[in-house]
């Protein structure tokens, strides 16, 4: 094995593998490190992927295969009084986050790229202040070993293990606010009769989201999320209380089973270095309302994966010439998390009984969330928000913040619009000017 590769990717998650897969079919010889054992990567349960994303990869092994997905499944939201207030079918695909994972690491082994698991990345190496290499130390038998290459890839999930020890000039040291992570803990239950087909979704349920899905044949889907704080409730406990409640579920575990964190904010300001790229969970690059990333790291990982190739063609690896990663991503799925985020902030902050009241006198609608997650700005047509004022009249306070947080919502959208097409001073004034807005109060 060489100490020395074109490009080291530190994780084989989705992003890990997918970049790796890509840039191994330029020629460019790679490393592949993973901490854990490669048959323990990915969650074991699925996640809900536009399956437009697919069609855009350039690589058709991506593609999931039909034994990794689930039927999609019609979505019934209820407030946290368990009222209902609205129904939806998501055009995502339903995809086995353990299977894909697998299959996507076995295709890094088949495409001969040298790939070590159970190898910890312990810190970066630096030469003249430039990052040059990782130091790493195997969990096997604890030898310690030094590996250089001319571009390094954190995709190593929320630790982050390149980018928190690197130096802070875009803020990637973060002091995590509440709502930027939330504790999750999902268990999918066998399923002793078929007498119910509802995928029920509790939307500020425990201020959190929680759901039992009775969609999939022979399984019962229970999970709980709630962003993290202080004191906060346990999720499990919670999702255990609605299993004993639930007629339909057994007694097997079949997936899942397990407490998690995961990202629930906007993604970093900037993903590049020199030497440098940063790709899915360590780039904050997921679903700021759920927390999935499997799309956005699949798109993240094709986008950095071409900007790298004309960069190691190139010979230049600097910030100025990797930049095109951030632009692309922030245009693609950035801008428009960035505004879901704020809308997340304030959700958070609300009360069960102001939840309630705002989704059930209709002024705040599962249609706004829904616009989010499609991507697209919440536009209020003139009469349905007279609509809305004439509802939450008694509440009006509570309909001006709303107002407000719509506004604000919109608002970061344009300013992610302006994102700077160049690294310089440009991008610390945007960036300065785009946090002022998540800093004010919700």
């Amino acid at each position: 094995m060489a100490d020395r590769y074109d490009c080291i990717v530190i994780g084989a998650g989705v992003s890990g593998c997918s970049f790796s897969l890509s840039l191994a079919e330029t020629g460019y010889n790679l490393l592949l490190l993973e901490s854990n054992k490669f048959e323990n990567v990915g969650h074991d349960w699925w996640d809900a992927v536009e399956e437009s994303v697919f069609s855009e990869l350039s690589i058709s092994a991506l593609t999931p295969k039909p034994n990794e997905l689930f039927k999609k499944s019609p979505i019934t939201f209820y407030t946290p009084r368990i009222k209902k207030i609205g129904a939806t079918t998501p055009s995502d695909l339903n995809i086995h986050r353990k299977k894909y994972s697998q299959r996507l690491i076995n295709l890094v082994k088949d495409r001969g790229i040298e790939a070590l698991d159970s190898t910890e990345v312990q810190k970066p190496i630096f030469s003249d202040s430039t990052l040059t290499g990782v130091k790493v130390k195997s969990k096997k038998d604890n030898e310690i070993k030094k590996y250089t290459a001319n571009l390094i890839i954190d995709a190593s999930g929320m630790n982050a293990v390149i980018r928190t020890q690197m130096p802070n000039e875009f803020n990637w040291n973060l002091d995590h606010d509440h709502g930027d992570i939330m504790i999750a803990y999902r268990e999918i239950r066998n399923k002793i009769n078929e007498n119910e087909r509802e995928f029920k979704t509790y939307f500020g349920y425990k201020n959190g989201i929680f759901w039992e899905n009775h969609f999939q044949e022979g399984l019962v889907d229970f999970f709980g999320g709630i962003p993290y704080k202080e004191n906060m409730a346990d999720p499990k406990k919670i999702v255990m209380d609605l299993i004993k409640k639930n007629q339909n579920a057994g007694d097997k575990v079949v997936m899942g089973g397990y407490t998690a964190k995961l990202p629930i904010r906007r993604c970093l300001d900037s993903f590049i270095d020199d030497n440098l790229m940063i790709i899915g969970d360590a780039a904050y690059q997921t679903n700021p309302i759920n927390g999935c990333g499997v799309a956005s790291s699949l798109i993240a990982s094709k986008i950095a994966s071409e900007v790298a190739i004309k960069a190691l063609e190139s010979g230049n690896l600097s910030k100025d010439q990797l930049w095109e990663y951030n632009l692309r991503y922030i245009r693609k799925r950035g801008t428009a998390f960035a505004a879901l985020d704020i809308l997340k902030k304030f959700l958070i902050t609300l009360s069960p009984n102001d939840i309630d009241y705002l989704f059930e006198r209709k002024i705040l609608k599962i249609s706004d969330i829904e616009s989010g997650y499609d991507l697209k700005p919440i536009n209020i047509a003139f009469f349905d928000l007279l609509g809305r004022v004439i509802r939450g009249f008694t509440r009006l306070n509570l309909l001006l913040q709303l107002n407000r947080i719509i506004k604000r919502s919109n608002y970061i959208r344009s300013i992610y619009n302006n994102y700077p097409e160049k690294f310089g001073d440009e991008f610390f004034s945007w960036q300065k000017k785009a946090n002022n807005i998540f800093q004010r109060d919700f």
